[in-house]
């Protein structure tokens, strides 16, 4: 971020990079997006990113979640909203690696927030609702995979708001990619590592 041009990356709508994009099928941009001005980068719907990783849609709601890195700590969970500014690098819920760096104001600027931040550095990867019927008390809580010390993590939602988290596998750490689930219901997580595997979640106690 020391490197930062005065009007930061993520913030420019004339830049391309540290946004979202909403576009159809065809790469047309859909007629209610929102607007960012007449400079704006095509298709663009939401701003203030560092580096989203993974992107999810909650299948009851429709609502679109994503998750993101942070530079020292600073991993987030976020909904995706239109129009919304999610503050990199001028708003973080973790520190910068320059000590040196001073974002600029932005007292005007509304910035959206994360539904969650960890106090230590996650790398959240891929993301996914689980919906099958092999973990009944798993049911419709997000699964979010990580690079540091291979962490997996689930968590209860309840609106867009985390009501609950635990670590999983924490004893069998290894770096974590994505975590997804078949059409069949089943969960599997992809390593990230030379010879990698994508191993199924199995439930021992299922019959």
């Amino acid at each position: 971020e020391i490197d930062e041009p005065t009007l930061p990356i993520a913030q420019n709508v004339e830049d391309k990079r540290g946004k979202i994009y909403r576009l159809n099928p065809d790469g047309s941009v859909p007629t209610d997006n929102p607007d960012f001005g007449p400079k704006a980068v095509p298709g663009l719907y939401a701003i203030g990113i560092r580096a989203a990783q993974g992107v999810t849609v909650e299948p009851a709601t429709n609502k679109i979640w994503f998750s993101e890195h942070g530079t020292i700590q600073g991993d987030e969970i976020n909904v995706l909203k239109a129009q919304a500014n999610y503050g990199w690098p001028i708003k973080t819920s973790g520190r910068y690696r320059s000590a040196d760096y001073v974002p600029p104001a932005a007292k005007e600027t509304v910035f959206t927030g994360p539904s969650f931040f960890w106090l230590q550095t996650v790398a959240p990867t891929g993301l996914v609702f689980y919906t099958g019927d092999e973990f009944p008390l798993w049911k419709n809580d997000l699964f979010v995979a990580g690079l540091a010390e291979g962490s997996l993590w689930r968590f209860r939602v309840e609106g867009e708001t985390i009501k609950s988290v635990e670590e999983i596998f924490v004893e069998s750490r290894v770096r974590l990619r994505k975590v997804a689930q078949s059409p069949k219901g089943t969960l599997y997580v992809l390593t990230d590592e030379t010879n990698g595997k994508v191993i199924r979640i199995r439930n021992a106690n299922a019959k």
